[in-house]
């Protein structure tokens, strides 16, 4: 929380291919957050990009030396050949502000409602229509 109505939520996926499941998970924890704090609505401030990059070393196989090539090295009869392998773990840092009932206007775009299922409060439901009993023609 950085203030009363304002928080910060981070999530990393564990594979490349997470990039949706991260931006779920992301508004999720945004509207538990929301509820759990007392508030309803939420909109957010800042989006901004958490991914993770780097370099792994992966031991492929240990091998013996050779008598021949274990002269410059006393002691030393394995050797273990790595191999590097760049990853991403994408990531999404958001910033988000806390509303009540009344503090503002649920019809705006980018204002998210917590009520019921998680969906944005300027999207109204979509109604319902009963199919036809027989088709003309």
């Amino acid at each position: 929380m950085l203030a009363e109505n304002t928080a910060v939520i981070s999530v990393i996926g564990h594979s490349q291919d997470d990039r949706e499941r991260v931006i779920e998970d992301a508004l999720l924890e945004a509207g538990k957050i929301t509820r759990e704090h007392g508030y309803q609505y939420f909109i957010i401030v800042r989006a901004a990009d958490a991914s993770q990059k780097g370099t792994r070393f992966l031991d492929e196989q240990t091998v013996r030396r050779t008598p021949a090539s274990n002269l410059s090295k006393p002691g030393a009869n394995y050797l273990t050949v790595t191999r590097n392998q760049s990853f991403r773990r994408p990531g999404l840092g958001l910033t988000i502000r806390m509303f009540h009932e009344g503090e503002i206007d649920p019809r705006i775009m980018g204002v998210w409602n917590t009520d019921g299922g998680m969906g944005r409060a300027d999207k109204p439901p979509t109604p319902k229509r009963r199919a036809p009993r027989r088709l003309s023609g």
